[in-house]
């Protein structure tokens, strides 16, 4: 076996070309899903015209299976066996069919309406199943290429600087480049820009394969090179799906966190997904959204900047919570003044904002140390598996917020296009924009202060792993 061939992960530093080109998977996760949160809906029901219900149906489906499939793909992804590494093989064969579904999503045909349907749920499942293959691996390879927890957290950063720059960008350029694009036809537009980010998004993913290339350790090499019968022991000792899944699920801290991250997921995803017709009717001005967009991501970016101050003081489940309080008192306050004071309602935007980054940057982070209960409560290792509640809790909130928000509209008699609304569709989308949210993070505050309470317990478990680990190896 080469000595350049890596079989386990190692404590060393990361080159800062490599760390910045394999985060840019996080400014394509975060593109596109944001350009599917915001003008999915908007995209499907009022240019399309397909009845809300449907889309909300095809929305609510396909996230459920999103929810069963992660846990499996994350244990597919730990039992893989590939010279590519068990994450970037995945990366290598489902960037590109991905970044394609995105594309024929916004590209739906003149054809009939059940015609449409089909094209919409064919493309928003395999999309959704795609990105599964590509999140979860990328995801799971941040903790594969390094052990050590100052460069993970330092890449991890980066990531969610990323993320924040393609949010930014969905919400920000999406609707004025359709515009451009589509000589002001909006739906020809969207597609148009939706072909762009398909490409972007492959070629980002496809990116962070390439640069990690040497960094993931391929452990079957080690065994391989022992003989036939070493092989065939291996594959008898490999863990079964079904008990990486009971170990996931029985792991108190990862459970925390998936419900800390979803809950403020599902706030976001119904604040998003009703943004558009809210600043369209409520408030009268729909370029408010771009406003809003660049006002929101230096304050995101700011809360990941200070980062490591408050992991300092509070460490990750401390700065997890305070993010979430911090959030909510922003929706809270739009919620009290009904954004009718502009200077307000733009600092309630920052202060949330500020607090959602450091949600953003501290929900992985603090997966990661779930994997030090989990490891003490079962003896099994499921990097990949725990590293899928990130996604998990993130369709999660798609699954409940983008179906919901569909069909509230369907309930309050919202009619597409009409120069104004009733009085009940203009107070769901004020509640959707700021008491909503708020709820969904009061919720997400409690798990992450009691992530917080086990997170100062981990030391101690590591210690006791550890002995555990030695006295079988005497």
């Amino acid at each position: 076996m080469s000595d350049h061939v890596l079989t386990k992960i190692r404590d060393i530093k990361i080159p800062m070309w490599v760390k910045i080109c394999f985060s840019m998977n996080g400014f394509a996760r975060m593109m596109s899903s944001t350009f599917l949160t915001v003008y999915g809906v908007y995209y499907y029901t009022d240019l399309m015209g397909i009845d809300g219900k449907i889309v909300s149906a095809i929305f609510l489906i396909s996230k459920i299976w999103d929810i069963v499939n992660d846990p499996m793909m994350g244990a597919m992804v730990d039992r893989t066996e590939s010279k590519e590494g068990k994450c970037r093989f995945w990366l290598k064969y489902f960037s590109v069919p991905s970044g394609l579904l995105l594309a024929l999503m916004f590209c739906v045909p003149n054809i009939s309406s059940a015609g449409q349907i089909f094209w919409i749920a064919v493309t928003y499942i395999g999309y959704a199943m795609g990105c599964t293959a590509n999140n979860i691996p990328a995801n799971a390879l941040l903790g594969r290429i390094t052990s050590n927890k100052v460069e993970r957290s330092k890449i991890n950063q980066l990531n969610t600087i990323f993320s924040v720059a393609g949010s930014y960008l969905a919400m920000a350029v999406s609707l004025p480049l359709a515009n451009l694009l589509g000589a002001n036809n909006v739906r020809i537009g969207l597609s148009y820009v939706a072909i762009i980010y398909g490409v972007l998004y492959a070629v980002m993913f496809l990116t962070a394969y390439a640069v990690t290339k040497g960094y993931e350790p391929l452990e079957h090499l080690e065994v391989e090179e022992k003989g036939t019968n070493q092989v065939q022991e291996h594959k008898k000792k490999k863990t079964p799906i079904l008990t990486v899944v009971r170990a996931a699920i029985s792991n108190k801290v990862w459970l925390l966190c998936v419900v800390m991250y979803a809950t403020y997921a599902i706030g976001e995803s119904i604040m998003q997904s009703s943004m558009v017709q809210y600043y369209m009717y409520n408030l009268r001005d729909v370029n408010l959204v771009s406003l809003y967009s660049t006002i929101t991501t230096p304050a995101s970016v700011v809360g990941v900047l200070l980062l490591p101050l408050f992991i300092k003081k509070l460490g990750n489940g401390g700065t997890a919570m305070l993010g979430c309080i911090l959030s909510s008192c922003g929706y809270l306050a739009r919620f009290i003044f009904a954004d009718q004071f502009r200077a307000l309602m733009i600092a309630s935007w920052g202060i949330s904002s500020f607090g959602g980054g450091l949600i953003g940057a501290t929900v992985l982070l603090c997966m990661f140390d779930s994997r030090v209960y989990g490891k003490w409560k079962t003896g099994v290792d499921n990097d990949a598996i725990l590293m899928s509640g990130f996604t998990t809790a993130a369709k999660l909130g798609i699954a409940a917020g983008g179906p919901v928000a569909a069909f509230l509209l369907s309930m309050v008699n919202y009619v597409p296009q009409a120069q104004s609304q009733s009085a009940s569709v203009m107070t769901l989308f004020r509640m959707e924009n700021s008491l909503i949210p708020c709820i969904c993070l009061i919720i997400g505050a409690i798990s992450a202060y009691v992530v917080w309470r086990y997170e100062k317990k981990l030391p101690q478990m590591q210690a006791e792993i550890d002995a555990r680990e030695a006295s079988v190896g005497n």
